[in-house]
C-alpha cells in the first residue's frame, strides 16, 4: 500500500538571507514508511531525513535557486525578491543507498559546509533540486552496486568545494545517467570530477563559475593514472566555464589528467583565458577524446 503525506508547514525562511534556518530551528522531517511515500512539502525549513526507502517521492513547492545565490554579486538580478523555499538542512550530509524509484523536486538541500548528497547504488531515480554549502555537493558512487539510469533534469549547486563527484568503486560503474541543465556557482576546487569507473553519462547544458583558486571545471581521470580506469565515453553537449579574477585564472575548463577514451565535449564561451580552457596530461588522451572548442576570436 502506498501512502501520501501532505505537509502544510508555512514557516518561511526568515528573510532568506544567508543560510541560517532561523531562531525557531527546522521542522521535523516526516517519517517515511518502509514501502515509500509521496511527500508534498510546503515552504519552510526541515530537518534532514536519516535515509529514504525505495519509492519515496518528495515534491517541494519551492524554488531550486537558493536565495543567497540570488543575493550573490555573481547573479545579474536587479530585483532580488525572496521566493518561497523548501529547505532541508543536512549538516552531516545525506546518503541514499541501495534504493530505486526515488524522486526529489522543488527542494534545496543545505549542508551547512558539512557534507553533501551521496547516491550509492541508486537506480531509476529522478532529481530536480538545489544543493548548497557543501564539501562535495553530489557524489555518485557504487559500494554495493552500479549507480545507473538516474536523471537530473535540473540541478543548481551553490557554494561548494566540488560540485559533482562520479567515482565507481568495487568493480561497479556510475553509468547511463543523464543530466539536463546544471548550474554550479562558487566551486572552490572543481565543478565536476569524473574520477574513475564512470562512463556513458550525458550532460546537456553545464555552466560552472569557479573561484579564483579552483583547479578545473571538469576533470577526467583525477588520479592522473595512465591506464584504464574507465573515465570514458561521457558526453557534454554544452560546457561553459567562468572564473573569478578571470584574467589571472590558471586552471582549466576541461582537464584530461590520465588515460581516457571516447569523451566528447562541446565547449562554449567563458570569461577566462582562452588558451587555458583545455588541458591534456598526455598525448593518448588528446587523440582519444573529442573536444569542440567554439571560437571566441575570429581568425584573421
Amino acid at each position: 500500500m502506498r501512502y501520501t503525506l501532505v505537509l502544510s508547514l508555512l514557516v518561511l525562511i526568515s528573510g532568506c538571507a544567508g543560510h541560517s534556518v532561523g531562531a525557531s530551528g527546522p521542522q521535523p522531517f516526516p517519517i517515511v514508511p518502509p514501502s515509500g511515500a509521496t511527500l508534498t512539502l510546503e515552504p519552510g525549513v526541515y530537518n534532514c531525513p536519516t535515509s529514504l526507502p525505495s519509492g519515496t517521492h518528495i515534491i517541494g513547492h519551492g524554488a531550486i535557486v537558493p536565495q543567497e545565490l540570488l543575493q550573490d554579486d555573481f547573479a545579474p538580478i536587479a530585483n532580488r525578491v525572496p521566493v518561497p523555499e523548501v529547505r532541508i538542512v543536512c549538516p552531516s550530509g545525506l546518503t541514499l543507498k541501495n534504493v530505486n524509484d526515488i524522486e526529489i523536486s522543488g527542494v534545496i538541500f543545505d549542508f551547512e559546509e558539512g557534507g553533501g548528497l551521496v547516491l550509492d547504488a541508486v537506480t531509476y531515480s529522478k532529481f530536480e533540486m538545489a544543493l548548497a554549502h557543501s564539501i562535495t555537493a553530489l557524489t555518485l558512487t557504487t559500494n554495493d552496486g552500479n549507480t545507473f539510469s538516474d536523471t537530473f533534469p535540473r540541478l543548481t549547486i551553490y557554494d561548494t568545494q566540488t560540485g559533482i563527484l562520479m567515482k565507481g568503486v568495487n568493480s561497479k560503474a556510475v553509468t547511463w545517467n543523464d543530466f539536463g541543465h546544471v548550474d554550479i556557482v562558487r566551486a572552490s576546487n572543481m565543478g565536476i570530477d569524473i574520477s574513475q569507473f564512470s562512463d556513458t553519462n550525458t550532460f546537456a547544458a553545464v555552466r560552472i563559475r569557479l573561484s579564483a583558486g579552483a583547479a578545473a571545471g571538469v576533470v577526467f581521470n583525477d588520479n592522473n593514472v595512465f591506464g584504464d580506469v574507465d573515465a570514458s565515453g561521457n558526453t557534454f553537449l554544452a560546457l561553459g566555464c567562468d572564473a573569478d579574477n578571470a584574467a589571472d585564472y590558471t586552471g582549466y575548463c576541461a582537464d584530461f589528467r590520465g588515460d581516457t577514451v571516447g569523451n566528447k565535449v562541446t565547449m562554449g564561451f567563458g570569461i577566462m583565458p582562452d588558451a587555458g580552457k583545455l588541458h591534456y596530461s598526455n598525448s593518448f588522451s588528446q587523440t582519444s577524446n573529442t573536444v569542440l572548442k567554439l571560437q571566441e576570436h575570429p581568425k584573421m
